[in-house]
Formats: C-alpha cells, structure tokens, sequence
C-alpha cells in the first residue's frame, strides 16, 4: 500500500510516496486534518456540525459524504474506515502525521540519558517549525475555526515549553551557540516576551558579543513601545546597564562557577533548580533564563501564550458596547481565521475588572 503523510505544521502538506497531492475543496482537507488528529474514529454527527453546523443535520451530512468521497477520489481507496455512524482514518494504513510525532515525542518518559531527552527535543522543535495549519482556513465553519484555534494555542505552548528546556539544557552544557539557536526561535513565536529578550542578552554577553547584547535589549524596547507602548521592565533595564558599563569581552563563565540548571519551567532563585553563571568580568549574578513575571488571570478565560497585539479600535468598541446596559448580545462577524476568538477573548480579558464572578468561555 502507498505511504501517505501529512505535515500539519506551517501551511499544510498532503505528500502521497514523496510527491504532493492537492485537495480540491477546503472542506474535504479540513475533515481529513481533522480525522488526522486522532486515532479514534468520530461520529458522523459531530462530524457534521463541525464543518457545516450552519445546515440543517440531514444536509449536513450530505456534505460530509461527499467531502469524504472526494478524499477517497484524491488519495485512493483504503485510507478510511467508515461506517452509517462513524469516521476514522484506517489504522492499519501507512499514515504519518507530523503533529502526531511530535506529541509522541513530549510523551516518552525522560530518557536515562540526558543526551538522547535532548535529541527527542530537537527532533520535536525541529517538527514544530511553524503554527498549526498555518494560512488554513476554510469558509463558513465557526466550529471548525474555534477547534483550530485552540489546537494552534496549545501547541505553541507545547513548543515554548520545548524551546525553553532545549535553552536551558545547552546552557547548562556551555554549548552557548545552540542555546542563542533555540532563544532564537523562541523570540520568534512571540516577539514581546521580555523573559526571552533577557535570555538571548545573556547568552550574547556570555559569548563576547557585547554589541549584539546592546542591539536586542534596542529591539526589545522598539518592540514594546511599537506595539504595547510601554517602556521594558526594571529588570531589562538593569541587565542592560551592566552589560553596557562592562569594558572588553564577556568571557564565558568559569565551569566551577556553573550550579545545578533549573527545571524546564524555570525555578525561583536559590531553589536546587537555579542556574546562576557568575562571569568573571562582573556581569550580575543572575540567572540565564529568567521566566517574565506572570500576567494577571482573569476567571473563566483561558491563558494564551503570546500577547495580543493592535485592533484598539475595535477593543474600545467592544468595550463601549459591553458598557451598554442595552447591549443584551454582541456578535463577532468575519471570515474563518481573521481572529474573531482572539479578539473576543482579549476584549473579556481587558474588560473582567467589571464582572466579580468572572467571565464564562
């Protein structure tokens, strides 16, 4: 039988034995990214409402038999196991999913060998090389939309959680250059997180490159004034003072110098898990990867990994309108994908000051 593989990560590839395959209709790659997602099979249903939950049941079931048949028009027969109630990708099929590796990868116990857990790590950071169906979208499916919105935040938070642990573990190696490589990539999926700008600081100042180290935190305070217009933390602020009043090159830190590393999550300062490189040029003592400070919960509303940028226009209105004791029931209108969940949750999480009892999602 042919090999099928899906890479999910980034815009989304259908690769049948090494060549691409094109699905004609948006609707039919939605269900088949979907069904790739789980090794269960779904009911039909549900299946249903996902994609057309604007049409009655009877039609919408129509429309999934034929987003079906054209998945079975286009890859062949044999990938689908299907009956009246249910739809499931054929386990028995060679099928790879790239999503799917990765996640097996975060699931395998730390290896006894801190190497090896370091090249499951890359191999999963190097799979998660960009969003989720990035650029997929397809029209008239708000159920569909909410599904993948919430599958792209989990998955980027699993991918700055792996990118963190990689910075820690080749700083904890003194291997500084694939320490920057990983902050890198970090700084990437959310370029206002200052936690990071710190990082890569240190690292620069660790590896000679005083200029470099200048530039970011220049970048860091560009960025946060461009798009929050706030002025860095106190903490940004002091690093970048010791690093610009430090005459000469910052040697690496001297190996006795080198503590215990923190935890993947990072660790409070003096716990077992602190990592603190103490440079010989007097640089502070502080630690390599500092976490930045939590931002406030609001009750009821889910956290999101990177900070919600831009549409004040439309925030103030929303906000005007949940003002309004008239206002019974506001409704987001846009196509698939142009981030009318995003914006609904920025808008709750801006305005929950005003509900005691929290706010439902």
């Amino acid at each position: 039988m042919s090999r099928l593989s899906l890479r999910l990560f980034g815009s989304p590839q259908v690769i049948m034995d090494g060549e691409p395959v094109t699905i004609a209709r948006a609707k039919a790659s939605a269900l088949l990214y979907y069904l790739a997602m789980s090794s269960e099979p779904h009911q039909r249903n549900h299946l249903a409402t996902l994609l057309w939950s604007e049409r009655e049941n009877a039609v919408a079931r129509t429309y999934l038999r034929q987003a079906l048949y054209t998945l079975s028009k286009e890859l062949g027969d044999g990938w689908f196991c299907a009956d009246r109630a249910q739809i499931g990708l054929n386990p028995q099929a060679d099928v790879t999913v790239d999503v799917r590796r990765f996640q097996q990868l975060l699931a395998v116990a730390p290896d006894l060998d801190p190497q090896a857990d370091m090249e499951k790590l890359a191999l999963a950071a190097k799979l998660a090389h960009d969003d989720f169906l990035a650029g997929f979208a397809p029209s008239d499916a708000p159920a569909f939309d909410d599904w993948l919105f919430f599958q792209r935040q989990a998955l980027q938070r699993q991918r700055a959680d792996i990118l963190t642990r990689l910075v820690t573990q080749f700083s904890a190696q003194r291997d500084f250059g694939r320490a920057l490589e990983y902050a890198q990539q970090k700084l990437a999926l959310d370029n206002l997180d200052e936690g990071t700008h710190q990082t890569l600081m240190r690292l620069y100042a660790y590896t000679g490159r005083k200029h470099a180290a200048l530039r970011q935190y220049e970048q860091c305070t560009q960025v946060l004034a461009d798009e929050l217009g706030m002025a860095p933390a106190a903490e940004t602020v002091a690093l970048y003072e010791s690093i610009r009043h430090e005459s000469g090159t910052f040697p690496m830190p001297s190996p006795a110098n080198v503590a215990a590393g923190p935890p993947p999550g990072g660790a409070p300062a003096g716990s077992p898990g602190h990592r603190v490189y103490p440079p010989t040029n007097g640089l502070a003592h502080v630690a390599l990867l500092t976490p930045p400070a939590p931002r406030p919960a609001a009750p009821g509303l889910p956290e999101q990994p990177t900070h919600f940028v831009g549409r004040a226009a439309e925030l103030d209105r929303l906000g005007a309108r949940l003002a309004d004791p008239d206002a019974r029931l506001i409704t987001l209108v846009a196509p698939g994908g142009m981030g009318k969940t995003r914006l609904a949750l920025a808008s709750a999480r801006r305005e929950a000051a005003r509900y005691r009892d929290g706010v439902c999602f």
